[in-house]
């Protein structure tokens, strides 16, 4: 519709002054998908069209006139045509866009009637069907105004330009390049949704590695994430540590769900916090119990040991803050217990010589941590960490089993 008004107006403004055939037949739309009106010029050569029509007429002769303004059907039409008869021809050009069909399509009427009751100027006169709803109001008011029965009462394509300018604002230049406008800004939207989606997908790899390195040692994490085979490994001296929260199992039958949890929550938070500054890794944690090791899967010598000690000691002393939640001035007992050993180790699991580690929270008492002989010796040995001696022990399994206190430097 735009480029058929300002090929209009360009025709108007020019020598030609008027096209006189201006029908949907000589509006061309070339490879930019930009609309060219042909069919223009060369009068002398034409003949006149038909004023009156010719019973032995043919329809490809007549159907012409389906496009010609009123006046020009009553009486001869100037061959190089009238702006306002251009401007009717321009409004059964619109019908046909509006409507998708040809003119007079829903009328019902053969071509040789539609154009007797034109030429009749009947009031109101006989023009398309076009229901209200079909297209924009102020396109079917411009419409109806352009195929007015009255030359003088049709606007020029000037002001039908400046009439149709706030319909088409959004679409200045030719179809192909507002198609092209429009491929541009859906690339764009896609750039960005893209960008989005992708930005999206990397915080929740992210997370995905953060909760990752939490469930597993770091270098085994990042053999899983370059896709790489965990074999099973033996190492023969590994240092690991059980704890656990004495009377436990009181404390639960006096608080809530939510409240237990956040007190594990709490407290696992601090232990971790702990461990992270350590060479030690947590294994798991059941309940109120934690297990962590050291000197897997990397091996540290021999300061498994006194790394586990370590954490031991700086938890029991973070406990001294750290008070029951819902249950203010109570404080957790916990107890720790040590054992150092052979272990084997790999993924998705690990086997460590943890039975007599097992049972040394049981028996040690609050804010204690229990360790075997060997992890004492090697506590002491080289790095200047003192033992204290408990005693011995008679244990299923194990048979004599000497205890030691870690009690730092």
């Amino acid at each position: 519709m735009n480029d058929i008004i300002q090929g209009m107006c360009y025709i108007h403004s020019s020598p030609f002054h008027s096209h006189g055939r201006l029908n949907s037949s000589n509006c061309l739309v070339d490879g930019r998908m930009l609309v060219q009106i042909a069919d223009l010029g060369l009068w002398p050569l034409r003949r006149r069209y038909l004023a009156f029509l010719d019973p032995e007429a043919e329809e490809a002769e007549i159907r012409p006139l389906l496009w010609v303004a009123p006046e020009h059907l009553r009486e001869p039409m100037p061959v190089n045509g009238t702006p306002k008869g251009d401007v009717y021809g321009f409004a059964i050009i619109l019908q046909e866009i509006v409507s998708r069909l040809p003119p007079y399509h829903d009328n019902a009427s053969d071509t040789r009637t539609v154009i007797r009751e034109v030429r009749k100027g009947l009031n109101p006169p006989y023009r398309p069907v076009v229901e209200s709803g079909s297209c924009n109001l102020h396109v079917l008011t411009v419409m109806q105004e352009c195929w007015s029965e009255f030359p003088e009462e049709r606007p020029s394509f000037e002001l039908v330009r400046s009439r149709t300018r706030l319909l088409i604002k959004d679409f200045s230049g030719n179809l192909m390049d507002n198609l092209l406008k429009r491929m541009e800004k859906y690339s764009s939207d896609l750039e960005e949704l893209v960008e989005e989606r992708t930005a999206a997908f990397m915080e929740e790899k992210k997370k995905s590695e953060e909760l990752l390195g939490q469930m597993l040692p770091k270098a085994v994490a990042e053999k899983l994430k370059r896709g790489e085979y965990i074999e099973a490994e033996t190492f023969i001296s590994v240092t690991i540590c059980f704890s656990n929260v004495m009377d436990f199992a009181e404390l639960s039958a006096k608080s809530s769900p939510l409240e237990i949890v956040n007190l594990l929550n709490g407290l696992y938070s601090l232990m971790e916090g702990i461990i992270n500054e350590h060479d030690a890794f947590k294994v798991e944690t059941i309940g109120e119990s934690c297990v962590v090791v050291s000197g897997l899967p990397i091996r540290n010598g021999t300061r498994h040991a006194v790394e586990l000690a370590k954490i031991s000691l700086k938890i029991m002393r973070a406990m001294d803050r750290y008070h029951v939640p819902h249950r203010p001035g109570e404080r957790l007992l916990l107890r720790f217990g040590m054992h150092t050993g052979p272990a084997a180790a790999g993924w998705p699991s690990a086997k460590v010589s943890a039975n007599p580690n097992a049972n040394l929270p049981c028996l040690s008492e609050s804010f204690r941590c229990r360790g075997t002989e060997n992890a004492a010796l090697l506590h002491i040995r080289g790095h200047r960490q003192h033992c204290q001696p408990y005693g011995v022990e008679w244990r299923r399994c194990v048979a004599l089993m000497l205890i030691f206190y870690p009690i730092g430097t």
